[in-house]
């Protein structure tokens, strides 16, 4: 088995942050749908209950969709203050590594 150079340890290091920024990029695309999916259910839920005059069900699936959007993006957010805390580990940990002298350059 080799032993890798410290230019190969930065190189496997910069993957997973790349990896943890393309993961950053989906999870904000699944909370942008996740909002316009909630969005349509809620004008649905007006329209159903002004057309058939539900009061009680207009208000009992507004609560019902307020928590379970709630819920969804607070799991999200957990999950984006992980990966944040990661990538400041990797950010730190390159910086160690290259002597402050690196600098992470997004390539989008």
């Amino acid at each position: 088995m080799t032993d890798l150079s410290e230019k190969d340890k930065i190189n496997i290091i910069l993957e997973e942050y790349k990896a943890l920024r393309a993961e950053i990029l989906m999870r904000t695309t699944i909370q942008t749908q996740v909002l316009a999916a909630f969005g349509a259910a809620g004008i649905s839920i007006v329209g159903v209950s002004i057309a058939y005059r539900m009061l009680l069900f207009c208000v009992v699936m507004t609560v019902l969709l307020s928590l379970i959007a709630w819920m969804t993006f607070m799991f999200l957010d957990g999950d984006f203050k992980n990966i944040a805390i990661r990538l400041r580990e990797i950010e730190n940990e390159i910086n160690t590594r290259s002597g402050g002298n690196c600098k992470i350059i997004y390539d989008h």
